[in-house]
């Protein structure tokens, strides 16, 4: 086999593993239980690898609300000190089994959603959608949403969507299929990256029902049902997710 003839077989290869590809969202699990390579006061963000001072705003505002969310920092001065002291380990989240999108800030305690892809046997995990307001640090913020709101509101969603309940259900019933919400979705009008309209019915009719079911209180319950349906594109994460594990294997 000449070097052409092993490139074509590579890629052929490449393109079965998108193309074949079986997503399952099996868990959600803190970042540092299931992002390979995360550590204790590391930072990762999306593209390539960049020092903070190099960092466009949003980058800059996400590392900054991140500092705040881990605790690392009791304020954004502080923050910004310690970040440029060189104490926070900072590395593109490319370099992990995740995605990074928007800023792509991750730090331990993000709660994720954990995609199995069982043809490729591969894992990626994304964060969630971060409410209403589509951004905290990990996404990208809006200007109409100032910082100091952002890690509260990503506080509550992280609490709402990383109950063990949920986790355990998953694994129960074996995961929920990614791909023929996203067969289905494409065929109903979505392209699913700036509209998931479809998809977001599609994923709800499947993930409501066993939220209902759950031994919680019904605060809790309506809490969480109110945070999935009032969020634009909430299934963005997950096709995120799923492209990731494919992309992996290939």
């Amino acid at each position: 086999m000449d070097i052409r003839e092993r490139i074509a077989q590579a890629n052929q290869q490449a393109v079965a593993c998108i193309i074949d590809s079986d997503p399952y969202w099996v868990d959600i699990r803190p970042a540092g239980e299931c992002v390979e390579g995360l550590e204790d006061h590391m930072i990762l963000h999306s593209g390539p690898p960049v020092d903070y001072d190099d960092m466009v705003m949003l980058h800059k505002r996400g590392m900054v609300s991140a500092m705040l969310f881990e605790g690392w920092a009791k304020d954004e001065k502080e923050a910004v000190e310690i970040i440029r002291s060189g104490e926070i380990r900072i590395d593109s989240a490319l370099n992990h089994n995740t995605v990074g999108a928007g800023t792509g800030i991750i730090t331990k305690s993000v709660a994720m959603n954990v995609i199995e892809d069982r043809r490729n046997h591969t894992t990626a995990a994304t964060f969630p959608a971060e409410g209403p307001f589509q951004g905290g640090f990990c996404g990208w913020g809006g200007e109409e949403c100032p910082l100091t709101m952002n890690v509260p509101m990503v506080s509550a969603v992280m609490q709402a969507v990383s109950g063990e309940q949920m986790g355990i259900g998953l694994a129960k019933e074996g995961g929920i299929a990614i791909k023929p919400i996203l067969a289905e979705s494409m065929q109903m009008g979505d392209e699913n990256h700036t509209r998931q309209t479809a998809a977001d019915l599609l994923f709800d009719k499947q993930v409501l029902p066993r939220l209902f079911e759950m031994d919680l209180p019904k605060e809790q319950i309506m809490r969480t049902v109110k945070y999935i349906v009032e969020t634009p594109r909430f299934f963005h994460c997950y096709g995120q997710g799923a492209s990731r594990a494919a992309a992996i294997a290939a």
